[in-house]
């Protein structure tokens, strides 16, 4: 079954993610996909070849349009770990992706999720 988180203007990704797998018996999940603008985005990208390696960290004002949002979420020695990979485009099409450190929603987001385990 698929689920399909609604997210508001102001919330930030992440965190309602991580919220909401909480409130279920879940163990491990599947970020299918998002759809939406976001803004205040830190995009995350290896900056050297080392292990682990260095990383950049990329800011944009935004507005951001999601075009590509996927990943996991899951129980990992009692915490709850959410690895997401974002791609999206700037108001001039211009597009960037990396691993999501923090978007805020613009308008709205929707986040679809699907149990694992």
């Amino acid at each position: 079954m698929i689920h399909i988180l609604e997210l508001k203007k102001g919330e930030i990704v992440k965190d309602k993610i991580k919220e909401f797998f909480e409130t279920t018996n879940w163990e491990e999940a599947y970020v299918m996909s998002g759809l939406g603008s976001l803004v205040d985005v830190k995009l995350t990208n290896a900056a050297d070849f080392n292990i682990p390696p260095k990383v950049k960290m990329t800011c944009f004002e935004g507005p951001f349009e999601a075009l590509s949002l996927f990943g996991e979420v899951k129980k990992q020695s009692n915490e709850t770990f959410v690895h997401i990979h974002l791609c999206g485009s700037l108001s001039n099409s211009e597009t960037h992706g990396g691993g999501l450190f923090h978007a805020e929603v613009f308008r709205g987001l929707r986040v679809y999720l699907q149990k694992i385990k």
